[in-house]
């Protein structure tokens, strides 16, 4: 079971689909995880006879809640880690040192650089949506079709395994005119975890995904 929520500044919440401000949350319900994979099966695109041409994802800002796992092994563990929390702590915001940009499936634009001139760095990537700004953002390269989960996606990799409550994703926000109305806004998300690099992804929204797509 995955719960959404939109969650407004002070921690209030209200109902899916109201009208408010994001960041929508997914609940992880304490999943041990390393790997995340985001995508979906539909975004926005400003021009509707394309919406289902051509498609990408778009993350605004995103941030994690939990705290490392020390009751289970870190497959791939990183020099010089130590421990961050244990089993029974409250959850924190996991720093953003604490995690990578493991893989994406391609970069059509970094707030405003085109992605493929200059190249964009996966660091790059990290800094703009880690950074509490959802005007600096990151958009996927193109897919064929309107199934987002057949080719773009975002992947990240914490630097242990964790048991992680929540996980927050914004998309852009254009201040001048398209508000949350950008394309590559995922309006159907995807949000999937593992492990192990080897294991098969455990989806945590269906494989349908949840759909937002009112709030945007």
């Amino acid at each position: 079971k995955t719960d959404w929520t939109q969650v407004n500044e002070g921690g209030t919440t209200v109902a899916l689909g109201s009208t408010g401000s994001f960041p929508v949350s997914v609940d992880f319900e304490g999943q041990t995880v390393k790997y995340v994979r985001i995508s979906g099966t539909e975004s926005y695109h400003w021009n509707t006879t394309e919406n289902k041409k051509n498609t990408s994802i778009t993350i605004g800002d995103l941030a994690f809640y939990g705290e490392e796992d020390t009751t289970t092994p870190d497959p791939d563990p990183t020099p010089g880690e130590g421990e961050q929390g244990g089993e029974g702590e409250a959850a924190t915001p996991i720093e953003s040192s604490k995690i990578t940009v493991d893989s994406v499936n391609g970069t059509f634009e970094l707030s405003g650089v085109n992605g493929e001139n200059p190249a964009v760095t996966n660091d790059q990537i990290k800094a703009a949506i880690f950074d509490d700004n959802n005007q600096t953002y990151w958009t996927s390269a193109w897919v064929a079709g309107d199934n987002l989960a057949t080719g773009a996606y975002y992947v990240m990799k914490l630097d242990g395994v964790y048991s992680v409550d929540r996980l927050d994703y914004t998309p852009r926000w254009h201040e001048a005119s398209e508000k949350w109305a950008c394309t590559g806004n995922i309006k159907n998300i995807i949000v999937e975890v593992k492990v192990n690099e080897s294991d098969e992804w455990t989806v945590l929204t269906g494989e349908t995904g949840v759909d937002f797509s009112s709030l945007i």
